[in-house]
């Protein structure tokens, strides 16, 4: 089956289903959850997922280092840019090595360069990079479409300006996490004394990134899909599950290619790169994966998981919110979405 053709048989739409009356994912019965889990491992298999993923981390390797450009030029602007690589320098022992060396010399460089930025006019440096990075947050977009049973309906025009903006807004999330990080065991040394204040601001960095990552996460599961807004309370478990899943492939990963990966005997100088480009798969596998899984518990559920007042089914506006498992798509609009999907592996996401 090609990429992004729906696959949601198995569970009965008509009669009673564990979850149909669930408001939120909170009270979700273990038998609804149960269906949940297998379809999204269908959908995974069946969908293609994993080759939309490759997708996704070959443009998100493209827009990657006018991030990288983007967030020091703007960090730069009000505190030292060599903060960026002091915190980064933390995700040492998660990422790959070859991913931590490469990233950390392009935010040397980026840092080294950011001040002759200033002088050539720093907003068209921030947006010309911004734009490149808009590269990825795009294929990401169409990524979380098919995840959610959606063609694009926005205009080319809307939908880079959501990718511009979903951009900017992961690149201000990365600085302020960063500020807080900073700022939180200076706050705790101006209030408490002695070794304890150090320790507990060590440990608090990390409860505060996984925060922040996850509510970045929710952010995107919102507002990155073609449809009408989820509410708020049917986004944590995704944004969780991606959370975990990335966490846990990137530690795995690294373990791999520490022990027993030998990228720069077979790619050589190219080594770096392609373990940059595998792990940025596994991030965007994981990423995609928490949005199925949001996707698939809106599905589960009869009650209206979109925002504003509640709507019958079939009205409000957004495919898994609209249909119960089972429930055959229109024609129409699965070659709307099957059109959508090939950008993903074509070059919709590279314009």
């Amino acid at each position: 089956m090609q990429a992004g053709t729906p696959a949601h048989t198995g569970d009965t739409a008509g009669g009673f289903a564990p979850g149909r009356d669930a408001i939120s994912p909170m009270v979700m019965p273990g038998r609804g959850w149960w269906q949940i889990l297998r379809r999204v491992l269908r959908r995974f298999m069946q969908e293609n997922l994993g080759l939309v993923a490759a997708g996704v981390g070959f443009y998100s390797l493209l827009g990657l280092f006018p991030a990288i450009a983007a967030l020091v030029t703007t960090y730069d602007l009000i505190f030292d840019p060599t903060q960026i690589q002091a915190q980064f320098d933390a995700l040492q022992g998660v990422l790959p090595a070859p991913v931590h060396q490469l990233i950390a010399t392009r935010i040397e460089a980026a840092s080294d360069t950011g001040s002759e930025a200033l002088g050539f006019g720093l907003a068209g440096a921030v947006l010309l990079s911004l734009w490149g990075a808009t590269r990825g947050t795009r294929a990401l977009i169409i990524a979380l479409n098919i995840a959610y049973d959606e063609p694009e309906d926005r205009s080319f025009f809307g939908l880079n300006l959501m990718a511009f903006g979903l951009t900017l807004f992961l690149v201000l999330v990365v600085a302020a996490a960063i500020v807080a990080t900073v700022a939180v065991p200076i706050i705790i040394n101006l209030v408490s004394l002695g070794t304890v204040p150090e320790v507990l601001a060590a440990w608090l960095r990390w409860p505060l990134l996984a925060l922040v990552g996850l509510t970045a996460l929710a952010v995107l599961y919102r507002y990155g899909p073609s449809r009408r807004a989820a509410r708020w309370r049917w986004l944590p478990v995704g944004s969780l599950l991606a959370g975990i899943l990335w966490l846990g492939a990137s530690a795995l990963f690294s373990v791999y290619v520490a022990n027993f990966g030998a990228y720069n005997a077979t790619y050589g100088s190219l080594g770096a790169v392609i373990v940059l480009l595998l792990w940025l798969y596994l991030s965007a596998a994981a990423v995609i994966i928490g949005a199925v899984v949001n996707a698939e518990t809106e599905r589960q559920t009869a009650r209206d998981s979109t925002v504003g007042a509640p709507r019958p089914r079939g009205e409000r506006g957004a495919e898994v919110a609209d249909r119960l498992p089972g429930e055959q798509q229109d024609p129409e609009r699965q070659r709307e979405r099957a059109t959508t999907s090939s950008d993903t592996t074509g070059s919709g996401a590279g314009r």
